[in-house]
């Protein structure tokens, strides 16, 4: 294999003697330069607005919120001010996305105008004087290690053998070791999967590749290390935080684009997970590492046989408790069962507790004798002298050791702390899946505190910024979920004109939803209104159910009338659904929440944004139960806002440029027959409005987008 060049560390930035501030005229005069050298730039009062914000929100420090409505060009509106501060003071700024794709999307497109204009303004002679990093978590850069050892031993494995056909000439060629670079078929993910970082042990003392300079992540983490902006995303951003990881560099400023996401993303991240899998996943670690000649020869076959019976001896007792949970949740008939105080007092949580019990004892054991063992191995080593490739190879084999042993502790300590529940501020739930084990599960109730205490604390300035903050008209409800409840607001519209573009149409004449022929109606009135735009559209549903239901119903009129009917869910990925919408307008997406942001179509080619029913919470959903506990007015304090923040997100999708015309109908009639559905069309921009029934919605709809 042709192995990448080792690579130099960057130098280290060099903090100002005394901090210059960036002032807001400053950042406007270089954002005007921009008109010169990026095409089709197009000067925004509100984007303008913001940069100055956002400069002297880094120049004054403290907490901010900005909205910065579509198509204001958010993303230069506070990149230039931070790049101005970074490179004028030697100093790092974190810029975090919710996805990869925005990541990508701002070191691919947003960075290199960034420089051109840098430039342009005389702030920087020439481009790498800026410098930017673009970091991801483990999972995405490959081990040279791990792939070097394992693979040959898997090329029998069609996913494994494609995977190395792939990476033959990339290898030689990449310089950060992305699996972004190439392009993977799933199976080959899967494969990628196996010889990622991801669980890799890095340490310079028992890793041949860090010690050269060739580890991709290393590199990546260096990389940030001496850059002025480092690029990442909200998985890896509180990931960091909550297992205390240090893989992102410190910086006193931190910026949160698309932050009506952080509290779903910290939510997961500050969750945890316990299943019988991930358990006898880390056992058969342990027995393979223990069973290698090189370990059974420097640790003594004694103890790595002591060790073996040990794992066998914890494995035959993982699946009781993980059955007594599948059985607790069977006897509920529901997919998720709030583990309440009234459930652990009851008989079936005994069982389970019961099961639980000797294999709680059995891993603590498993745990101290793996520990005694590599301190022994550790000693025993020092002591024999053995130099060279043996010494390289045993440390390899007890790192993998120490590895498992950590994973095994970790899921322990999850499950333990599960069991227990004494954390008053989190929920503790459990699921079952097919073959009826179960898995316990927990999430924080309210990730605020966490988000303020682990993330901004401690920060000079700290930016929140998305299109859709407000909720009724104010940003207090976003501000308390998010751990920012005393942050400056800022609230910039959306330089469009909705009145023109955007038709907002309310069809009568449909059932409420979750009533006697909903489903019916919903799938007649999409082909009528698919017919009239000609395909074209997105329909947004909130459940994959509803939208299987109704798009069998829709398939056979709208493609006999040549209508292609894709649905999300399927073989295709949510951007594949997108490209052929884009490249095949006569075509409609049915779509859940994976497409209700992120969508970006420009022109004609989605024309037609049909909403079916309002997005609530599930209320089901054991965190947003508990959620919903911590409120007087449940519904109308919590579920009506947070389900106005993703109607915004939804209605944002249809109009993407100044040139855009469109429609978006909304089919849940409890926007005229209930009180709250006026909060959600006044939630939206003043559009063209028509109430109608469902015929005369689609000649008005096809009268609209003939224009």
């Amino acid at each position: 294999w042709g192995l990448p060049a080792p690579w130099r560390a960057p130098e280290p930035l060099e903090p100002a003697a005394r901090p210059e501030p960036v002032t807001a005229a400053e950042a406007r005069d270089v954002l005007a330069s921009a008109a010169r050298v990026v095409p089709q730039f197009e000067e925004r009062p509100q984007q303008a607005e913001m940069a100055e914000a956002v400069a002297r929100a880094i120049a004054g420090g403290g907490q901010w919120l900005i909205e910065a409505g579509t198509g204001v060009g958010k993303s230069l509106a506070y990149l230039i001010p931070a790049a101005l501060h970074a490179v004028r003071n030697g100093k790092r700024v974190i810029v975090s996305t919710n996805t990869i794709g925005l990541q990508e999307q701002l070191i691919g497109q947003d960075v290199p105008a960034l420089r051109d204009i840098l430039r342009e303004a005389g702030v920087i002679a020439e481009p790498e004087e800026l410098r930017v990093s673009l970091l991801k978590g483990r999972p995405n850069y490959l081990c040279l290690q791990r792939w070097i050892e394992n693979h040959p031993a898997r090329l029998a494995e069609p996913d494994t053998a494609r995977l190395a056909a792939s990476l033959s000439l990339w290898l030689a060629e990449t310089e950060t070791g992305d699996q972004a670079e190439l392009r993977l078929d799933p199976g080959e993910r899967a494969a990628w999967a196996q010889f990622s970082s991801a669980g890799a042990t890095c340490a310079p003392r028992r890793h041949r590749f860090v010690r050269e300079r060739r580890c991709f992540l290393r590199r990546a983490r260096e990389t940030a290390r001496g850059a002025h902006l480092v690029v990442v995303n909200h998985a890896l951003l509180l990931t960091d935080v909550a297992q205390e990881t240090d893989a992102i560099p410190d910086a006193d400023v931190l910026i949160i684009d698309e932050a009506h996401n952080l509290e779903d993303v910290a939510t997961n991240q500050f969750g945890r997970e316990a299943r019988a899998a991930s358990i006898t996943d880390a056992l058969d670690l342990i027995r393979r590492t223990a069973g290698a000649a090189g370990f059974r020869e420097e640790a003594g076959a004694e103890r790595a046989d002591a060790l073996i019976a040990r794992a066998d001896a914890v494995r035959k007792l993982v699946d009781g408790p993980f059955q007594a949970l599948g059985e607790l949740v069977g006897k509920a008939r529901e997919d998720r069962v709030s583990v309440t105080p009234a459930l652990r007092s009851g008989s079936d949580w005994e069982a389970f507790e019961r099961a639980w019990e000797p294999l709680d004892l059995a891993l603590r054991q498993a745990i101290e004798s793996g520990g005694q063992t590599l301190a022994r191995r550790d000693d025993e080593e020092t002591m024999s002298g053995i130099a060279g490739e043996m010494r390289e190879a045993l440390r390899r084999i007890a790192g993998e050791m120490r590895e498992a042993l950590r994973r095994i502790e970790g899921q322990r300590d999850d499950l333990a702390g599960m069991v227990a529940g004494k954390d008053r501020n989190t929920v503790v739930w459990a699921s079952a899946a097919d073959e009826g084990m179960g898995t316990l599960h927990s999430a924080p109730i309210e990730v605020g505190g966490l988000l303020a205490e682990k993330l901004f604390k401690g920060r000079a300035t700290v930016i929140a910024t998305s299109a859709t903050l407000e909720s009724g008209g104010s940003m207090q409800f976003t501000a308390e979920r998010m751990g920012l409840p005393d942050a400056e607001r800022l609230a910039l519209g959306s330089p469009f004109d909705y009145e023109r573009s955007t038709l907002l149409a309310t069809p009568t004449g449909l059932p409420e939803p979750n009533t006697r022929g909903y489903d019916e109606a919903v799938a007649d009135a999409i082909v009528e209104l698919a017919r009239a735009s000609g395909g074209r559209a997105l329909a947004l549903f909130t459940s994959h159910a509803a939208l299987r239901r109704t798009a069998k119903r829709a398939r056979k009129a709208l493609e006999g009338d040549g209508i292609t009917v894709l649905t999300q869910g399927g073989n295709r990925s949510p951007r594949q659904l997108i490209e052929h919408l884009r490249e095949h307008p006569r075509s409609i997406v049915f779509g859940t929440a994976g497409l209700r942001e992120g969508v970006d179509v420009r022109g004609d080619a989605l024309s037609l944004l049909i909403i079916a029913r309002f997005p609530f919470p599930v209320p089901t959903d054991p965190i947003q139960q508990a959620r919903s506990d911590l409120y007087d007015d449940a519904f109308s304090e919590y579920s009506v806002p947070a389900a106005i923040l993703r109607f915004r997100q939804g209605f944002g999708r249809l109009i993407r440029d100044h040139a855009d015309r469109g429609v978006v109908a909304v089919l849940d009639s409890r926007v005229r027959t209930k009180e709250y559905g006026r909060r959600f069309i006044e939630a939206l921009p003043p559009c063209e409005r028509l109430t109608a029934d469902v015929d005369a919605t689609a000649a008005r709809t096809r009268e609209w987008l003939a224009r």
